[in-house]
């Protein structure tokens, strides 16, 4: 008897509250577009029609072109994900050091004299070298690593008859030429 009596003076207020919700709901102020589209719309955004397309940002002007989009997107500053940091289109990588490019300030050397088969070598010079090796070995790899540890082929010494490989080594990292010499290291040379 209590549930029914409580259900009895809850009803009413339910009845009410969903009437009034009702209400507000019917008579919510509805606002239409102000032209019919395309009119007063907002202008297209970047990845709408072939046309080259230019937009003013705070920082300059970012010009795309659809068609040729991978290679006709430039804007005069690039900027970090939180628009704070932000460099010129021609110093985003920064002009690099004169003479620091492989060959620049280098010259070949004739390194067979210091240089032996199954021998680790470190490139200490501070710069990238290019090793140049013509080998009369075994048929075996022509190795370089970073870590003196883990090794990655980059040629083979000729089997029998000389073989050739010409490779780049950075800074700090290791390379080395293994193999069985038929007659000693016919030549070695490395720009540095």
């Amino acid at each position: 008897m209590t549930k029914l009596k409580s259900l009895t003076s809850i009803l009413p207020l339910a009845i009410i509250l969903l009437g009034l919700v009702s209400y507000n709901f019917m008579s919510a102020a509805w606002t239409p577009a102000p032209a019919t589209p395309p009119a007063n719309n907002a202008a297209a955004p970047i990845n709408v029609g072939t046309s080259t397309q230019s937009f003013q940002s705070a920082h300059g002007q970012l010009t795309f072109d659809r068609v040729n989009a991978l290679t006709q997107m430039r804007s005069q500053e690039y900027c970090d994900l939180s628009g704070n940091v932000c460099k010129s289109a021609a110093n985003l990588l920064g002009p690099l050091p004169s003479g620091t490019g492989l060959g620049e300030g280098q010259s070949w050397q004739d390194m067979k004299s210091v240089r032996t088969y199954n021998t680790t070598y470190q490139n200490t010079t501070g710069r990238a070298i290019m090793v140049s090796v013509v080998s009369g070995g075994s048929n075996q790899p022509i190795i370089v690593s970073t870590d003196g540890v883990n090794w990655v082929g980059v040629g083979v010494s000729g089997n029998y008859y000389a073989g050739n490989a010409g490779f780049i080594v950075p800074n700090g990292h290791y390379y080395r030429v293994d193999g069985v010499p038929y007659g000693g290291v016919p030549q070695w040379s490395e720009l540095r």
